[in-house]
């Protein structure tokens, strides 16, 4: 062997053990408490003096792995009841420090510093403490082992609330902070020495800048298991987190001309710490009149709208039931469905995480008028956490009420492989959907799925099968039903994930995707998306995507009850979106949409939203979207006919299509002579009774203006106000029927008229004040108008409802009378 070959290798091993030893995972010894600290954001205690120092942070936001801007020193101290944490942030522009107020758990352009805590020091799960240099808690949870395989991003859950203490001080040289965390909060083993994963982040605000204890590269996806290690703490003594929170509620309805309604209400929250890792939370008669009310829209396709879970019960801890379908296509547990068919009597959940890595979730609720029960909810989640932030688990949901009963239950798999690069996840689950009196239904879906989860380069491709009758939409939610996908995505991160020219980082993303019939073996239609997202060096981020969908395929749900396929129109989308710089203090984004149909329909949409800082105390945000859809082929109704020896007759709207249909629901039209060469070989519903879909080209418009108001008094004390207007109208025209899957036959005779228009405006306003650390007073004032016309007319005589102006729609809104509500609610917290 050479010199040369030698001396290249002894190099190559000492780069080798340079770099291994760059990778020593961080630690910090927490020092014993010895006198009582106060929490005022002053270091002035004897103890944080001498008490080891985390320093050494690194640059993550907007340069990785470069030193940062400023230096960072954190200390630690473990006591009795609790942990005590202090930062001195160096700051050489303290003035500049940016402080922006606003409501517990929101997150702003300010300075920031984040704890975060494995205390289970399982390298999977940590809880998460950050505070604001305007003083703002802000605390979450999070689990690595929900990473990707269509369960949630792996992003902090912010539904957790710990009850804790926190104080900020702006200093000469920057700004510094402490923390008193209590142990109940915390959930530890009970052996004698504790380690706990730690890691600290700060943010810097004015510069857009975020630096790090523990590098953690933007493409790291288990980020927790490289946290270091909190050490030194011994006998801790975790104490159990018991909380009693009931209310008082009163309210008034009040519309014009009519008499007011009073009531009120009483009602309780609990919260039990059974073991050190199992918490035991129920609710008794609650009530969510202080949640935001949820937008309005008209939802004109052939599936459900989505609704946000704003009700702080069910989203606290909601990630630990994490069974997911895949995609968009739903879950196990839609925790939306509870409370929909009637008011919540109760509701009780066990929530937590052993040692061992058993995570637990179990939640029942019943439902009824009047404190009557009438429907029951169910829902278990199992999961065991195995090495390499693998798991396995299990899910079961349950409904049942007096007309049915329903059932779902099933197992997913997440095993990560090579380093935790790659993954391979699924689940097989069925459901048993059984009516009164009726056989019971029963279904599956499946879902195999291998990605490649880190790197610059990452990729997904799967297949899922979901057979007809699954049903989970009882407790849970299933988009849609009989087809069997094919899918393959890939993302790219632009050079390696680093700035190059203008920009400082960017991605492209690409998805292709192809289904099936699973019963009726046709082409459901090809799909795909392209797209590029960028962040330039000034802040502003650009998105941009090129997708299609329908291409080739049939649809077996736009025929909305009949059974038949319709080949639906391909249609592509051009999308573009520009934000702003949110560190400024007006800034906004805007795009647009447009997403042309064959033959010769398009949609076309736009959108302008703007967020202006007044003051670090009041912040106003708008947003305003605009959609219009001309000659857009689409489903109108679907339509009764009855043959009368060669004379066509057409129902009328609430005609049933039971056995006791009678002639007296069918009227003459003029024209109908035309329908017997229409629906000719079109196969009868009934006798001579034909029920067939109407489609036609429909021109829409939408208007949805949306105002926020946040004016933050104190850390504590907080006011918001929620407005939304939304205006649509819209037309149909060029009717034809659907007489078999590739053909729609025109009907020019067709004698109704489906035009509509439909105006909406609400308004929230809360004045929210915690009084104390978990007891809120609420103030809600809500007030809600609408209105609208929906024809379905037989030769109509007036102006058609599309004809009527926007302006007049805004001016006949407001000359509605609203129906107005005044909540006050109370609450107080007691915690052992």
């Amino acid at each position: 062997m050479s010199v040369s070959i030698i001396r290249l290798l002894f190099f190559s091993a000492f780069l080798n053990l340079l770099s291994a030893q760059s990778e020593v995972p961080k630690s910090l010894k927490a020092k014993a408490l010895t006198q009582e600290i106060t929490i005022d954001g002053i270091l002035d205690e004897a103890d944080w003096a001498d008490a080891p120092i985390a320093n050494g942070f690194t640059q993550v936001e907007p340069l990785e792995n470069v030193p940062p801007t400023f230096a960072s020193e954190v200390k630690i101290i473990y006591g009795k009841d609790a942990l005590y944490l202090s930062a001195m942030l160096f700051d050489d522009n303290p003035e500049k420090i940016v402080k922006i107020l606003g409501r517990r758990d929101t997150d702003s352009a300010s300075d920031w510093f984040y704890f975060a805590c494995d205390s289970y020091f399982d390298k999977k799960t940590a809880f998460i403490f950050g505070v604001s240099a305007a003083g703002v808690q802000w605390d979450a949870s999070r689990n690595d082992n929900q990473v990707g395989g269509g369960n949630n991003s792996g992003s902090p859950d912010t539904s957790w609330d710990a009850i804790w203490d926190s104080a900020v001080k702006i200093q000469q040289n920057g700004w510094s902070l402490e923390m008193k965390i209590p142990y109940s909060m915390l959930r530890f083993s009970e052996q004698s020495e504790q380690k706990f994963g730690v890691n600290f982040r700060r943010a810097i605000g004015r510069l857009g800048e975020k630096n790090s204890w523990v590098f953690l590269s933007r493409t790291e996806r288990s980020p927790i298991s490289k946290f270091g290690t909190l050490y030194g703490m011994e006998n801790l003594k975790q104490r159990r987190n018991i909380r009693v929170t009931p209310f008082l509620l009163g309210q008034a309805d009040y519309t014009k001309g009519e008499k007011t309604i009073f009531n009120q209400q009483f009602g309780t929250d609990l919260k039990i710490g059974i073991t050190p890792n199992l918490t035991f939370d129920a609710t008794l008669n609650p009530d969510f009149g202080q949640v935001e009310s949820d937008p309005a829209e008209l939802n004109l396709t052939a599936f459900e709208t989505v609704l946000q879970e704003r009700r702080p019960f069910f989203t606290e801890g909601s990630a630990i039931f994490d069974y997911i379908f895949g995609g968009q296509e739903g879950g196990m547990l839609y925790s939306r469905r509870i409370g929909s068919l009637a008011p919540i009597i109760s509701s009780a959940k066990l929530t937590g995480q052993t040692a061992s890595g058993l995570s637990v979730g179990a939640l029942t609720a019943l439902t009824g008028e009047n404190l009557n029960p009438a429907q029951f909810y169910g829902a278990l989640r199992v999961k065991q956490g195995l090495k390499n932030l693998s798991s396995v688990g299990t899910g079961l949901t349950t409904f049942k009420d007096s007309t049915k009963s329903s059932f779902v239950g099933g197992t997913d798999w997440d095993i990560r492989v090579l380093g935790e690069k790659y993954q391979f996840n699924g689940h097989f689950t069925g459901s048993q959907n059984k009516a009164k009196n009726e056989a019971a239904e029963l279904g599956y879906l499946a879902a195999f799925r291998f990605n490649k989860i880190q790197g610059i380069d990452t990729w997904s491709t799967g297949l899922e099968v979901f057979s007809p009758k699954f049903n989970a939409n009882d407790v849970g939610r299933i988009r849609d039903t009989d087809y069997i996908e094919y899918f393959w995505g890939w993302t790219h991160l632009f050079n390696k994930n680093k700035p190059f020219g203008k920009f400082q980082r960017g991605q492209f993303n690409g998805y292709v995707w192809n289904r099936w019939g699973y019963s009726e073996k046709r082409n459901l239609g090809l799909g795909f998306f392209t797209g590029a997202n960028l962040t330039t060096k000034k802040f502003y981020q650009l998105n941009f995507n090129f997708s299609g969908n329908n291409l080739g395929g049939y649809s077996l749900r736009e025929t909305r009850d009949i059974e038949m396929a319709y080949k639906t129109p391909a249609e592509i989308s051009l999308r573009t979106n520009i934000r702003t710089d949110n560190r400024k203090r007006v800034y906004g984004s805007f795009g647009a949409r447009i997403s042309p149909q064959n033959p010769g329909g398009y949609a076309w949409s736009s959108w302008i939203d703007g967020t202006v800082n007044i003051s670090p105390k009041w912040s106003i945000l708008s947003r305003i979207d605009y959609t219009a859809q001309e000659k857009y082929h689409a489903w109108v109704s679907s339509v009764l006919f009855l043959n009368q020896n060669g004379n066509w007759l057409i129902a009328a709207d609430n005609a049933p299509l039971e056995e006791e249909i009678e002639t007296s629901d069918f009227r003459n039209f003029q024209g109908s002579s035309s329908l017997g060469s229409i629906l000719q070989g079109v196969a009868p519903y009934r006798g001579n009774y034909f029920y067939v879909p109407l489609f036609a080209e429909n021109t829409r418009k939408y208007w949805d203006l949306t105002l926020r108001t946040n004016y933050t008094f104190t850390p504590e004390i907080s006011f918001q106000l929620y407005s939304q207007l939304f205006l649509t109208k819209g037309k149909s025209e060029n009717f034809s029927l659907l007489t078999n899957p590739e053909t729609l036959s025109a009907f020019p005779n067709y004698p109704k008229r489906h035009d509509y228009n439909f105006q909406n405006f609400q308004t929230n306003a809360v004045l929210r004040w915690q009084y104390k650390p978990g007891s809120i007073f609420y103030a809600v004032w809500s007030q809600n108008r609408n209105d609208g016309i929906f024809e379905s007319d037989f030769n109509p005589t007036t102006a058609s409802p599309y004809a009527q102006s926007t302006s007049n729609q805004i001016q006949n809104t407001f000359k509605l009378l609203g129906n107005n509500v005044l909540l006050l609610k109370f609450n107080y917290l007691f915690m052992k």
